[in-house]
């Protein structure tokens, strides 16, 4: 992924999802039921100099664009962002 005028993600780790690591339930809106939702995490590697909150809505955006190419668009989709220090 590349954001214009940034360098590219150096790296990233994603939980497995066959079988997927994490299972969940939501409410669903749409269709007034709960649903089990699989859960995949995944990590980017980015400098702490970087945008991350604009690197964060545009990788999100990539990501609800692919569901959508592949016939399952999504609900929701939730970007969490966390700074971790290396020591």
């Amino acid at each position: 992924m590349r954001v214009e005028g940034h360098p590219p993600v150096s790296g990233f780790t994603v939980s497995s999802n066959d079988p997927p690591t994490f299972a969940g339930f939501y409410w669903s809106d749409r269709q007034q039921v709960w649903l089990r939702d699989s859960i995949a995490i995944l990590f980017v590697d980015l400098p702490a100099s970087e945008p991350i909150d604009e690197i964060a809505r545009v990788l999100k955006a990539e990501v609800a664009r692919f569901y959508a190419d592949e016939g399952s668009p999504q609900e929701e989709m939730w970007c969490t962002l966390e700074h971790i220090d290396v020591v």
